[in-house]
């Protein structure tokens, strides 16, 4: 199903209020989608990364992973082949010239990758085996590669959780009883007021709660989206464009605009609530086509690649999206 008459949709949501229909498509955002495939495609390096410059360019693993979930062809395949040389005997995508990886994160998001490549069966039935190992007794995963040290993360957590349920819509042997302890593990994180706690020693934040519900519903547990629900569409979209600096600590309230905006869309899918989700889209599409540069970018707090690649996910998070990933 093609993206079917958002611009007309946008006015009248604009005007009126009114909801979306059924379908959900429209020129402009196709035209949109395009422009942001064509700026990550004139990104894209010769080994297939994609390096964001200055701080962020320690991301850079994380970043190719994210495109290679919005792009096609070739452009796509070489994506995947960067992340498909990172990847260690032990199964963990690591960048190899980051002597401080990004941990946890990176491999789940590299999984994803690989679940969208046939050609990468091997690499994820491998990625699937170090989250399987990787997992504590009690369910959780660490951020960093060390099972044993001990810091572990919500947004790590369902992550992974939801790397391993795409890697079983696949195909790959996942035992119900490791999705059964992650998710209980991370249900445990969800405060009184629906929030999560990204941390036992960090404060609830939006974002992190985002990811967390989405991950749970995935799961068929049915998560409240109460917490959710205190933060509209237009707070996300009044902090567009998203600050740049690519610092890896304090960025939550600066930084994350864009991936708590994508993780609020699946959630808010998988809730089975047409009408709501329809709204939401309709109000975060109209923002988003706004935010886009010239140049067919989206900017960043860990630089315009990582934006741009998930405000393309978020644009495809709708049922029937020909890049849509998160079934």
């Amino acid at each position: 199903m093609r993206l079917a008459a958002i611009a007309l949709s946008i006015l009248v949501l604009c005007s009126g209020g009114r909801k979306f229909g059924p379908d959900l498509a429209s020129d402009d955002v196709e035209r949109a989608a395009a422009r942001g495939r064509a700026f990550l495609l004139a990104r894209q390096a010769a080994d297939g990364s994609f390096a964001p410059a200055g701080a962020a360019s320690r991301l850079r693993l994380g970043v190719t992973a994210l495109a290679a979930l919005v792009l096609e062809g070739e452009t796509q395949h070489r994506a995947v082949a960067f992340l498909r040389a990172c990847q260690r005997p032990d199964g963990l995508v690591a960048d190899r010239l980051e002597r401080h990886p990004w941990g946890a994160w990176e491999h789940a998001y590299a999984t994803f990758a690989f679940a969208r490549s046939p050609e990468a069966r091997v690499e994820l039935e491998r990625a699937v085996g170090w989250i399987l190992r990787a997992q504590a007794p009690d369910g959780s995963w660490s951020y960093f590669p060390q099972p044993a040290d001990g810091y572990v993360q919500s947004g790590i957590q369902a992550s992974l959780l939801e790397a391993l349920l795409l890697a079983r819509r696949r195909g790959v042997a996942v035992p119900a009883s490791v999705l059964a302890r992650a998710a209980d593990y991370l249900e445990k994180q969800q405060l009184s007021e629906g929030a999560f706690r990204n941390h036992e020693f960090q404060q609830p934040t939006y974002e992190v709660s985002a990811v967390a519900v989405a991950a749970l519903a995935a799961m068929g547990r049915h998560p409240s989206l109460r917490f959710l629900e205190t933060r509209d569409a237009r707070a996300f979209l009044q902090n567009l464009p998203e600050a740049t600096g690519g610092d890896r600590c304090a960025c939550y309230d600066r930084g994350y605009h864009l991936f708590g905006l994508f993780w609020t869309t699946v959630a808010y899918r998988r809730a089975g609530d047409d009408d709501r989700f329809e709204r939401w889209f309709a109000e975060v599409a109209a923002g988003l086509l706004r935010a886009q540069r010239p140049d067919g970018g989206w900017d960043g707090w860990f630089g315009p690649e990582y934006a741009t690649a998930l405000a393309l996910l978020t644009l495809e998070s709708y049922e029937g999206a020909p890049g849509r990933w998160l079934e």
